[in-house]
């Protein structure tokens, strides 16, 4: 299903999709302005970013957070804001012209990655994708973690072409350990681990050491800005979402002037769909009276659900495409998934009842193990004592409102271009993920769910397995 729109009032500001090119627009005599469409292989700026070039060859730029008094600023002048392309010609086809050809003759098009330094490599995404990178020994990969002898590090060396650094992402020594002797980078770091703060630090951090390494693409496992798309509007702040989405839109700002260097790429996902049949997810289920149930604050809205396999299949593609990945975020869903559907197509699958309950959020939030973490810290390394750390509770109130209120949109054409077999529903996800299950004695989805047959490895999210204990 695709997202119902909101309720009077709700607002969504997203990019237009794929395709739609914004033409030069002229701003008084010779002056001209051009908004970078969204189809460039510059869809960072994505209809945010503009560069004045005036008729005496000088150049202002707006829209990237100066001083409101630098408008009028030139090239020439001692202010300086963050790092611009070099000064233009001032006729804007030329301007276009440089742009294009710039990035088709940088040293990424032509560059083959082929050892890739994975963050994040344990976690319930980072497994998929390093099994679709070394799947045909194309590359290699080097994973970082903090415990060589786990059993999700013990079962990736158990694959061809793996191999493991023990240390912390928040440690520069270990990030240049890691990226030496790479070429290619995935950084997918724990925010419920780090905390919205600390995570936008090292997550920067890893960038700059990546470049200063040689690493010469960089991919980075990132989440909506869903306090931007909303239009700035707090009811839809998500800490674990706003930080990642700040650290991608600068990342993507960086590669404008770091990308013969290194390319970049974003890599946006969203809720697994795996976390709507596992243990201490926020949309884990219940069985009451024999029906399975979903209690969750969601109202008419719709959940842009991700697969976990079709993770490992988009990563790869930026990795395989970097002429064309360079510059992109590549944002994936399943389909936006209202939960009626949802527990629709599991009866269908199943052949047992199930149900979606709306749930107001003081209800959610008085469920016994939601409102046994709602006033910690949503990252559980985070100072519970520093006013920048968000509660449990506010994290995911804002969460759920993003979902609620379908402020986060898919170009779904895009996907099925670029991943022609890719999962599109949750009755075809749920068919998948109970023949599978069984082949690999876990049971039917139905059995899976009877509370009874949860065990610590149940759970699907890393932070959850680990109890919310580990190290930074």
């Amino acid at each position: 299903m695709r997202p119902r729109p909101g309720p009077p009032g709700s607002r969504s500001t997203n990019a237009p999709p794929h395709g739609d090119e914004t033409p030069l627009v002229e701003k008084g005599g010779a002056t001209r302005c051009r908004e970078l469409s969204s189809s460039s292989r510059l869809e960072v700026a994505r209809n945010r970013r503009a560069v004045i070039v005036h008729h005496d060859g000088n150049q202002t730029l707006e829209g990237f957070g100066c001083p409101s008094n630098l408008a009028t600023q030139t090239s020439k002048s001692p202010w300086q804001c963050s790092p611009i392309w070099a000064p233009r010609p001032t006729a804007a086809d030329e301007v276009v012209k440089r742009d294009q050809n710039r990035l088709e003759s940088t040293a990424v098009s032509s560059h083959t990655t082929s050892k890739i330094f994975v963050i994040g490599g344990t976690g319930a995404q980072g497994m998929p994708i390093i099994r679709a990178l070394v799947a045909d020994k194309k590359y290699s990969v080097r994973f970082l973690t903090r415990d060589p002898a786990s059993a999700r590090a013990t079962a990736l060396l158990g694959l061809d072409n793996v191999s493991v650094l023990e240390g912390s992402f928040a440690d520069e020594a270990i990030l240049r350990e890691g990226s030496r002797g790479c070429d290619g980078a995935y950084v997918n770091i724990d925010g419920f681990n780090t905390g919205e703060k600390t995570e936008m630090y090292w997550a920067i951090r890893t960038y700059e050491i990546a470049i200063e390494e040689g690493i010469k693409f960089f991919v980075y496992g990132n989440l909506d800005f869903g306090l931007k798309k909303s239009g700035y509007d707090s009811r839809f702040r998500a800490g674990h979402y706003d930080g990642k989405g700040r650290v991608a839109e600068w990342i993507l700002f960086q590669n404008q002037v770091n990308t013969d260097r290194m390319g970049a790429a974003v890599f946006t996902s969203g809720p697994y769909i795996e976390m709507v049949i596992s243990p201490l997810t926020p949309m884990t289920p219940t069985v009451e009276d024999g029906v399975v149930t979903w209690r969750v604050p969601l109202g008419e809205g719709a959940v842009p659900h991700v697969a976990l396999e079709d993770c490992g299949f988009y990563v790869r593609w930026l990795f395989d495409h970097p002429e064309r990945a360079n510059g992109m975020d590549l944002e994936v869903a399943i389909d936006h998934i209202a939960y009626a559907d949802l527990a629709g197509a599991f009866e269908k699958v199943t052949g047992h009842p199930a149900q979606y309950i709306d749930t107001d959020l003081d209800t959610y939030w008085n469920i016994p193990v939601n409102n046994m973490l709602a006033d910690m810290p949503a990252g559980y390394n985070a100072d519970p004592n520093d006013k920048s750390t968000m509660s449990y509770r506010d994290n995911f109130t804002g969460f759920w409102n993003l979902w609620k209120y379908g402020i986060i949109k898919r170009d779904y054409a895009l996907l099925d271009e670029i991943h022609p077999n890719r999962i599109r529903s949750a009755e075809q996800w749920f068919s998948r993920e109970d023949r599978v299950g069984r082949e690999l004695g876990k049971g039917s989805l139905w059995e899976r769910l009877q509370p009874e047959n949860w065990r610590k490895d149940s759970a699907i999210l890393k932070g959850s397995k680990d109890l919310r204990t580990g190290k930074l």
